[in-house]
């Protein structure tokens, strides 16, 4: 094949995933706020294992959302305090807002699942639709938002990381855009080997994510390895899988990373606005952090492929 001489496999996979995994969100779910899309920053913090994971989990995601129970019993009040919880802590990470029609309908879905009119997503599952929900959006994008999407991702150093200490790989600007320009004509024309390249890929993400926080977290997510996830649960590992937020750190440990992150930098908030002003936000579009477009591919037919399956549908 032509396309695949030309850019090989492996290559197109790193390409595909560096903007396809960083960037699920969408303003039709979630809206960012407007903030000048400039260059973007790495996050210098582990990919891999680490030794406080789960105490760094408890203090994020453990302490900063409240779960509602998932049984029969659980109230319409209980699960849409649980949705407003977990909407709040995404928007306090990253901008991203949630929409009061994706509330409504998670609100619905969850309480379908704890009374048995609904079923949990498995991990396989979800793995599908995420995968599906990037290659619809990547087909879709314009030349303008690749470029936009690229400013997003580059580093003051003028390099693209493939998540955010780049265990994928590294790019370089013009690399990234043509190669996701390449990406997208694959897509477009329905090519079986862009999904086979970024499958796997998404599912190490949705793994990585599903181990921890069962490990971290039992009580909430303790069986959603064999039991599968509630449409609530995929939504907030979609988020993580989507910013590389791994969900870690309370609101004080967060902004004490902000912090550090700057003096990094060698330069005072004031002057880091004035070059290249941030979100504020560790996460998102130019998050301190992480800085990534992750408002772009968890759009609505994204969420609904997710709600079809704990339906008792299929993936669109």
């Amino acid at each position: 094949m032509k396309l695949m001489k030309s850019l090989g496999q492996g290559r197109l996979t790193l390409v595909v995933l560096a903007l396809a995994s960083a960037a699920f969100m969408s303003v039709a779910i979630f809206s960012a706020a407007a903030v000048p899309t400039k260059k973007g920053t790495n996050h210098s913090g582990p990919c891999g294992a680490d030794a406080n994971l789960n105490e760094q989990v408890r203090r994020g995601v453990g302490s900063e959302v409240h779960f509602a129970s998932s049984n029969s019993k659980v109230s319409d009040a209980q699960v849409a305090a649980s949705v407003e919880s977990i909407a709040g802590f995404i928007y306090e990470r990253s901008n991203l807002g949630m929409s009061e029609a994706t509330k409504k309908r998670l609100i619905a879905a969850e309480l379908g699942v704890a009374r048995g009119t609904a079923r949990r997503i498995s991990i396989e599952e979800m793995t599908d639709s995420l995968t599906q929900a990037v290659l619809a959006r990547v087909a879709t994008l314009t030349d303008e938002e690749i470029e936009r999407a690229a400013e997003t991702f580059t580093t003051q150093m003028g390099s693209i990381f493939t998540r955010a200490c780049g265990k994928w790989g590294v790019l370089s600007k013009g690399e990234f855009v043509e190669q996701v320009k390449t990406a997208r004509d694959w897509s477009r024309r329905g090519n079986s080997a862009v999904r086979a390249a970024l499958r796997p890929f998404v599912q190490e993400e949705v793994n990585e994510r599903a181990s921890y926080l069962s490990h971290a977290l039992p009580e909430q997510f303790g069986n959603i390895e064999s039991d599968g996830v509630t449409p609530l649960q995929a939504v907030l590992i979609t988020y993580s899988v989507a910013a590389d937020d791994r969900l870690t750190g309370s609101k004080s440990d967060i902004a004490a990373m902000m912090v550090e992150k700057r003096m990094d930098a060698r330069q005072t908030r004031a002057e880091k606005q004035a070059q290249n002003p941030d979100s504020g936000r560790p996460y998102g579009v130019k998050g301190v952090l992480y800085s990534s477009p992750a408002h772009h591919l968890l759009n609505k037919e994204a969420v609904d492929n997710l709600l079809s399956i704990a339906e008792g549908g299929g993936i669109k």
